[in-house]
């Protein structure tokens, strides 16, 4: 996250994405459904891992599609050859009777090996407000305008970055210092 924060990109990945077409991918999951997502990380493979974090980037949808993001094609592997060559990257496998069926993640990608963000179009996900209020501040601009006869000075924060806490919605992912162990090493926003 701090990499992000300091360089203002996601970088783009090849997993999960067929025809290893490097994207950045985004649930369209409201944040009040972050819950269903991290009960749902449940369903991962040890070899793949968990699948979401209680960490993440959320941007507009529209500022997302501005820039080329789409909603994937949820589709059978059969109709991935058919898709024109420019649609491929959004290709994603829907096979409900051989039980693969990831609709539920409601996923976008954009085409990219970088996305530059836009941190007045973005919002910074943690799980903690603790965390949300370090975020804000440790990357703030701090200025101390004062009077003509510096009299009074009154320090000011310009927050780079805004960031929401999860736990303002329910969503407990530490308890006493530690980390929730049902929330562990999952993901909320996929890079």
């Amino acid at each position: 996250m701090q990499r992000i924060l300091r360089t203002g990109c996601l970088l783009g990945g090849t997993g999960f994405v067929r025809g290893r077409f490097p994207c950045v991918c985004f649930t369209e999951a409201p944040i009040g459904e972050a819950a269903s997502l991290f009960r749902l990380s449940g369903i991962s493979t040890p070899e793949s891992g968990p699948r979401y974090e209680p960490y993440g980037i959320a941007v507009q949808k529209e500022w997302l599609f501005a820039r080329g993001g789409r909603p994937v094609i949820y589709q059978a592997d059969n109709e991935y050859d058919p898709l024109p060559e420019s649609h491929r990257w959004r290709h994603a496998r829907y096979e409900p009777a051989a039980d693969v069926d990831f609709t539920w993640e409601r996923e976008w990608r954009i085409r990219t090996d970088s996305l530059a963000l836009d941190p007045s179009k973005s919002l910074v996900i943690v799980p903690t407000a603790d965390e949300a209020f370090s975020i804000m501040y440790d990357n703030a601009t701090i200025s101390a305008p004062s009077n003509e006869d510096a009299s009074w000075i009154l320090p000011s924060h310009s927050p780079k970055w805004l960031a929401v806490s999860l736990d303002l919605f329910g969503i407990v992912a530490r308890e006493e210092g530690r980390p929730n162990p049902a929330l562990q090493r999952t993901r909320f926003a996929r890079r």
